[in-house]
């Protein structure tokens, strides 16, 4: 059987499951989406710990901790002000909620003790042939018990909501970082973590899978396979969320497009109704190369006035010849917008 060409990863699987437009949007039109203080946030924090976990800032771990608080650490300190003012979401109380995700972070056996630990933000690569399947993903952090032939898988996470039903009974995430271990070390039994940093107490939840699952798993990638590679247009209108009834706790149906009828909406209590990025229209710039392939994507810069052309986009333009910059308009989504021509998509 041929090589699949794309790969797998638990995200993109996640997000076939959940709405086929969404996919659409997000890996065939690579649209730009506006990323939640909440992702941001949980960026930050993994930058932090990923340096952290290096021996040589052994020094910083110690002064964050000593001082329960990140200005124990200077640099970390200016690093997360920096980061929080550059996406224009510094505040005091922001920057408190990142100081506590961090705390929560290093205080959780953040050097995994009598374990073995390897570096941080592994990247595993698996291309199987039977049943045939071409997967990738990183591990914030992985560790062995050697005596007791165990691989702890850890991974951070910054939602403010823990795994319920289905979403933790069949956790794509955990059972892709499951499989990866089992390739790397076939003799031991993985173990996946989630440490949920808004959680100081009990963070931690714990998943772990038979043989028999993860075998059934691999059938499932393949099927996944199939799907993506040949995915189009005609399947990006047959699945919605919106059509969708929600299963246990997760956050899945219509949960994923928001219940607001138009973008800005608020709430009782003054803040923004939440909705899903691609539910509206909206203007946007693409980066054309000189064969007319689209290279990325970008909103309009809204602090500079006249020609609003992102700066991403021109900064990675310089010294392209042929390449181009256009300004570009999506239609919605067809599922609330089924009246829109959307036969440019």
């Amino acid at each position: 059987m041929a090589r699949k060409t794309k790969k797998l990863s638990a995200s993109r699987i996640k997000t076939l499951e959940n709405c086929s437009w969404l996919y659409w949007c997000n890996y065939h039109l690579k649209l730009p989406d506006t990323t939640n203080s909440g992702a941001l946030k949980g960026t930050i924090c993994h930058a932090v710990f990923e340096w952290l976990l290096h021996k040589k800032h052994a020094r910083q771990y110690t002064m964050i901790i000593t001082a329960d608080h990140i200005t124990g650490c200077p640099a970390i300190d200016r690093i997360v002000k920096a980061f929080l003012r550059k996406y224009n979401i510094y505040s005091q109380e922001e920057y408190d909620t990142v100081n506590d995700m961090i705390l929560t972070g290093l205080k959780n056996d953040f050097f995994a003790e009598g374990k073995k630990l390897f570096d941080p933000e592994y990247e595993f690569n698996i291309r199987n042939d039977e049943p045939s399947y071409n997967a990738m993903g990183f591990i914030d952090k992985w560790a062995t018990d050697e005596e007791n032939k165990i691989v702890h898988i850890y991974d951070y996470k910054s939602s403010k909501a823990k795994f319920s039903g289905e979403d933790y009974a069949s956790n794509v995430q955990a059972m892709l970082y499951s499989l990866a271990a089992k390739k790397v070390h076939p003799d031991y039994v993985p173990i996946v973590t989630f440490v949920f940093l808004r959680y100081k107490k009990n963070p931690e939840q714990t998943i772990q899978f038979d043989q028999k699952t993860l075998d059934g798993f691999e059938h499932y990638l393949e099927l996944c396979q199939d799907k993506i590679d040949n995915f189009s247009y005609n399947d990006a209108i047959n699945n919605f969320a919106a059509d969708k009834p929600q299963k246990g706790g997760g956050f899945n149906g219509q949960l994923l497009c928001g219940f607001c009828n138009k973008p800005g909406e608020l709430k009782k209590d003054g803040t923004p109704k939440w909705h899903c990025s691609y539910r509206f229209p909206y203007d946007y710039y693409a980066l054309v190369d000189n064969k007319g392939k689209m290279i990325k994507t970008a909103f309009a810069d809204e602090t500079v006035t006249g020609n609003k052309e992102p700066a991403i986009l021109k900064e990675l333009k310089k010294g392209k010849r042929g390449w181009k910059i256009e300004k570009r308009h999506y239609g919605g989504c067809p599922r609330w917008y089924p009246k829109r021509d959307l036969t440019s998509f």
